[in-house]
């Protein structure tokens, strides 16, 4: 799978907040209804919660691979719920990197 690399940086402009590369290059725009800097349609700290979310998905990425790689190695004694909690772990993990890694077709 083949992404931009991070990290991610966030920039604000009059009517959009941008996602951009290191060199500046926009990945993706998030637009709204707007009064000035400000979003009409969600609140402000939201917007800024999701560019956030946004702007550090490739880090949220390779960290979910390398905790999939490291816990991969790992045999847990079977205790109920540690056990359970691992498994449910592994899954969400595997799920989500999964996700990341979905090639939409066309």
């Amino acid at each position: 799978m083949k992404h931009t690399p991070g990290p991610w940086k966030i920039r604000y402009a009059k009517n959009l907040t941008a996602i951009v590369t290191p060199k500046g290059e926009m990945q993706l725009s998030l637009h709204g209804v707007h009064d000035g800097l400000n979003p009409l349609s969600i609140d402000l700290q939201e917007w800024k919660a999701n560019a956030r979310l946004i702007a550090a998905a490739p880090e949220l990425f390779e960290a979910c691979k390398f905790a999939k790689d490291v816990l991969d190695g790992y045999d847990p004694p079977i205790d109920d719920e540690p056990y359970q909690r691992f498994v449910s772990g592994m899954t969400r993990l595997n799920q989500a990197i999964s996700m990341a890694e979905k090639v939409e077709s066309k």
